[in-house]
């Protein structure tokens, strides 16, 4: 009698094993899937999401210290209207100041780590989620902290939205993100051959 129960249970565990690492497959393409498909959308509408970002700054700004603001557009970039103290300005918000080709990079990033199983999907996800945020905040604060300084140095009128300093503090950040991917995938791999 044991010895049916033997062979019987030896199956069982495979059978869930194999059960186990379907789930795990699924989970893995549908996880990569999305967020390499989300980095493309991302990359595709980098102008809308440059609107979105320059629309939310441009609140910041109004509530932080411009005694007034105004969302506009210049030969179809945004612009960051606003008063501070001496004049107007416009700040214009060009490629280069907005965020959608760093998070789009992270998530197609992401994904592919995910799509190639080096790391688990529910990691990859919480990274990648984590890694666009932090993009997204940093982001807002590069704009706002750069119409502060233009309202601060700058003569009257209009200049890009841009600043070498912000655009370094984003390829820092992005090159965060990813060191965060490649220890993930060390000890994923640690993990698997212990």
């Amino acid at each position: 009698m044991s010895t049916i129960l033997q062979s019987k249970t030896p199956s069982a565990s495979r059978a869930a094993s194999g059960a186990a690492r379907t789930r795990s497959t699924a989970s893995r393409w549908i996880t990569g899937s999305a967020l390499v498909v989300a980095g493309v959308l991302a990359v595709l509408f980098e102008q809308a999401i440059r609107v979105v970002e320059t629309q939310a700054a441009t609140s910041l700004v109004g509530s932080l210290f411009a005694s007034g603001t105004m969302f506009a557009s210049n030969a179809g970039d945004p612009v960051i209207g606003f008063t501070m103290g001496h004049g107007w300005f416009a700040a214009q918000a060009t490629v280069v100041s907005g965020s959608a080709f760093f998070v789009g990079a992270v998530a197609i990033v992401g994904g592919l780590l995910a799509l190639t199983g080096r790391i688990p999907a529910p990691r990859v996800l919480t990274i990648s989620v984590l890694g666009v945020v932090a993009l997204l905040i940093l982001n807002q604060a590069r704009l706002v902290l750069t119409a502060l300084y233009m309202g601060s140095t700058a003569q009257q009128g209009a200049h890009p939205l841009d600043h070498p300093l912000g655009s370094a503090a984003m390829i820092v950040a992005v090159a965060g993100v990813l060191t965060f991917f490649f220890f993930a995938v060390r000890s994923a791999r640690r993990a698997h051959t212990a």
